[in-house]
Parts: structure tokens; sequence; C-alpha cells
């Protein structure tokens, strides 16, 4: 074998050891993904200050970064909207509780008592779930199962159609 097929050869397969590297080490394990087709009842209650709502019916969830853009437009956005003015709506973030204390103020000044801001340790919930980009918006039925998933900012009448 001369040197340039040899030295081919031996690149090829650090390539390919390479993508197999990277591969693998990418979290996407049957737990998250089972998890996200659920409600995430117990895990939310193991990680956050979550309190169930009162009667069952859909649930929104939206994951956001207090510095995002598009997350602050989604906050004023559905906070002013009247018809989530008594929609359950749990927001997660992982920022530090100050941080998602003043996106809340600055961003949500008119939300509803029923929005639920919650912190989310290390995306400890996020991370779970699979999400990735912000904001990620998951939509569940009154039985607890996954109707929806969108990730990046999402028209209200989107979300409405879902939970209506």
């Amino acid at each position: 074998m001369s040197k340039k097929n040899l030295l081919q050869l031996t690149l090829g397969l650090l390539f390919m050891a390479l993508i197999i590297g990277i591969a693998s080490s990418i979290p996407a394990k049957q737990e998250d993904v089972i998890a996200a087709e659920i409600f995430p009842t117990a895990l939310l209650a193991e990680r956050t200050a979550w309190s169930a709502p009162e009667t069952a019916s859909a649930s929104v969830l939206i994951f956001y970064n207090p510095d995002c853009e598009h997350c602050q437009y989604e906050a004023k956005t559905l906070s002013t909207h009247p018809d989530f003015q008594e929609r359950e709506v749990v927001w997660l973030s992982g920022a530090a509780s100050e941080e998602n204390r003043a996106f809340q103020e600055q961003y949500t000044s008119a939300a509803p008592a029923a929005f639920q801001f919650l912190d989310d340790p290390q995306y400890a919930v996020a991370n779970a779930l699979g999400v990735r980009t912000f904001p990620t918006i998951l939509i569940y039925g009154a039985e607890g199962e996954l109707l929806k998933r969108y990730e990046g900012e999402t028209k209200p009448e989107a979300i409405l159609r879902w939970v209506e």
C-alpha cells in the first residue's frame, strides 16, 4: 500500500471516529423523548415551585431566556392578549432568579394571575424535555398528552388552536 493510500485511509478513519464521538455525546435519551410526550407533573413538582392547577385543562409550558428578544416579545404579547387572561401558562427559565423577576416585571407586568413563573435551576426541566431553543412552547391536553411543540416565537392564535 502506498503512503498516499495509507494517509487517506488513516484520515478517513479519524474522521469517522470524530463523527461517532460527536454523535454519541448528543443527549438524545429515550427517557427524554418519553418525558416530553406526557405532562411532566413529577418533574415540575420535584425541580421547581410549581403548583398544580385546580382544574384539569390544557396546559402551556413556555421555556424562556430573559435576554432573548423573541421571549420578551412572546411574554408581552401573551400577557396582554385577552384570551390568555384566565389561561394557565407556566413560564420556566434556568437564569438567575433576579433576572427572571426583572423579566417578569419588565415584559409581563400586565400578566394575569394564572401565569406562573418558575425557576428551572441548571435547566433541569428544560434538559429533561429536550428544549434546545428559546422560546420553546409545549402544549399539553387535559389528559396530559403532548399536543404541540413550538420552537421559536409563536403567535397567540397558534397556541390557542390547541388549548380551546
